[in-house]
């Protein structure tokens, strides 16, 4: 009987981990004709020629809109280099007069929803354009600890009920219940259902979110210990946790090394699941310094001192201030892309996001307007989702690369705080004197005098905010941009497939293909 090999020729084939591509115009040397620029053509010799010497390749002439402008227009692409390296190339010859990458022109989603108009942190963080690539993201789970959640319909389906959980102790309502609305509110900036017809939309039209009712140390502990366990055993990306809370404790970062739940944070950061996104804080200070006075809080409708201070001189704010390798810390900006008059800020804060005046789901079916930086946290949390859910084998390092490389720089500088703080106060005396005026409490004379000696004691109160001088900037690196996230995250892919490939796998076709050899032999001996 005979033996039959039946060779299955593999051919491997791949794309080089370096590839890209160019739409450049080049300088004429002669006449610009269809004719010259056709096959067998002087120009188009020259062109192939000119391309050829950056490695690269001609991949279509624009022939009538050359002979129309007198300039040669192409289209080249490279094997081996990336689209800025290839651009570089061309640029440094002097028959070159541009080279640009080759854009996509987008037409923009735009959601239906009621209140979109409203929504105006979504424009600043070009959530429309990352739209025309990805709207939801579904596959991917944000885990967001905060003070519960309420069914609101404009929210309820992109919760992830089946890990919803309270960690609240002695919490008969669970989970749906959010005694403050604060939850609810988070929750809807990162996934109000979009494109419904209703309401608002968060930075996902469709999500999964799961609302983790936990405020206190413990309790974190709590919902960490939850989320290594559901990750562990049914396999869900959870890429990121959205923690819009915090405080002020007398201890360093340095001396919060020991404690518990630094520990438990690090020992889940270790695990390399999801990436930490916290809010900055809303004290007007820099969280890498101990506050440097005592601040009292207030009853702002009757300017009344309250017990307790808001925060004592030497404390740090927790846990942004905790170290760290999968945390973005977000401060708050304005329609203007200032810095919120109370957004905290310094070396810790990485990023800045839409804070002051933020429309989202509050309570049962109530929508809301809420500022701070607990607002600013959850576009950073909601631009996270999509973009893992577009590139879903992205690590947490890689994803926090690619917020901070994408941001929009050069602006936000700190505003000057003080100056608002102590306007504030004095709006805040006139109203309250005005109305006992009214009242027929005091005369106009002792209102005068009362808004004068009331004015000065806020001046003397605020004084010590006057040690920020606007030259800072909230954020490190700059206003957070999901667009340029994306973009940047795929560079980042790119090029770590591109290390760690090691030429487009070249070493793994040689061993398949001894393999082949080995195993042909075999079967023929």
């Amino acid at each position: 009987m005979k033996k039959f090999l039946v060779l299955f020729i593999l051919v491997i084939t791949c794309s080089s981990a370096f590839a890209g591509d160019a739409l450049v115009v080049f300088k004429a040397n002669e006449s610009v004709t269809i004719a010259a620029l056709k096959n067998g053509g002087n120009l188009l010799a020259s062109v192939n020629a000119a391309v050829s010497s950056v490695n690269a390749s001609v991949k279509t002439v624009y022939e009538y809109l050359s002979e129309a402008d007198g300039k040669i227009f192409v289209y080249v692409h490279s094997d081996n280099l990336t689209t800025d390296e290839l651009i570089a190339e061309l640029l440094k010859r002097d028959d070159v007069i541009a080279a640009s990458p080759n854009r996509i022109n987008h037409v923009t989603r735009i959601p239906n929803d009621e209140y979109y108009k409203e929504l105006w942190g979504l424009e600043k963080i070009n959530a429309p354009l990352m739209w025309d690539t990805r709207t939801s993201s579904e596959n991917i789970y944000v885990a967001v600890m905060d003070s519960g959640f309420y069914p609101h319909s404009d929210l309820a389906a992109n919760i992830a009920e089946k890990y919803a959980r309270s960690f609240v102790e002695g919490d008969t309502q669970g989970w749906q219940y959010d005694p403050i609305g604060h939850g609810t509110h988070v929750a809807g900036i990162i996934g109000a259902v979009g494109d419904n017809n209703i309401g608002v939309t968060g930075v996902n039209w469709k999500a999964k979110i799961i609302p983790l009712k936990a405020l206190e140390t413990n309790e974190t502990i709590a919902g960490l210990n939850f989320l290594t366990q559901i990750i562990k055993e049914d396999h869900i990306k959870v890429a990121a946790i959205n923690m819009s809370f915090g405080d002020f404790f007398d201890a360093s970062p340095e001396e919060w090394l020991n404690d518990a739940l630094y520990l438990a944070m690090k020992a889940f950061d270790d695990l390399n699941y999801s990436v930490f996104v916290m809010s900055a804080g809303n004290s007007g200070l820099n969280i890498n310094s101990p506050a440097p006075f005592s601040q009292p809080q207030y009853e702002w409708q009757t300017m009344s001192k309250l017990d307790g201070p808001l925060y004592q001189q030497g404390q740090y704010y927790y846990p942004s201030s905790f170290i760290l390798n999968n945390k973005i810390v977000v401060g708050a900006t304005d329609s203007s892309d200032k810095a919120a008059h109370f957004t905290n800020w310094g070396e810790s804060v990485d990023i800045s996001a839409p804070g002051v005046e933020i429309l989202s789901t509050y309570s049962s079916d109530v929508y809301k307007i809420l500022s701070g930086t607990s607002m600013s946290a959850p576009y950073v949390t909601g631009a996270i989702a999509l973009i893992a859910a577009e590139y879903p084998q992205a690590t947490p390092a890689q994803l926090k690369d690619a917020i901070i490389k994408g941001a929009n720089t050069g602006i936000n500088p700190l505003v000057y705080p003080y100056q608002y703080k102590v306007d504030n106060a004095v709006k805040k005396i006139i109203s309250i004197v005005n109305e006992s005026l009214d009242k027929g409490a005091i005369t106009e004379q002792e209102a005068d005098a009362e808004i004068l000696s009331l004015t000065e004691e806020a001046r003397a109160g605020l004084s010590d905010f006057q040690i920020f001088d606007g030259k800072y900037k909230l954020s490190k690196y700059g206003f957070l941009n999901i667009r340029g996230a994306l973009s940047a995250l795929e560079t980042i892919i790119y090029r770590d497939h591109a290390s760690s490939g090691g030429g487009c796998n070249i070493f793994a076709g040689i061993f398949i293909a001894a393999g082949l050899i080995l195993f042909a032999r075999k079967v023929i001996n």
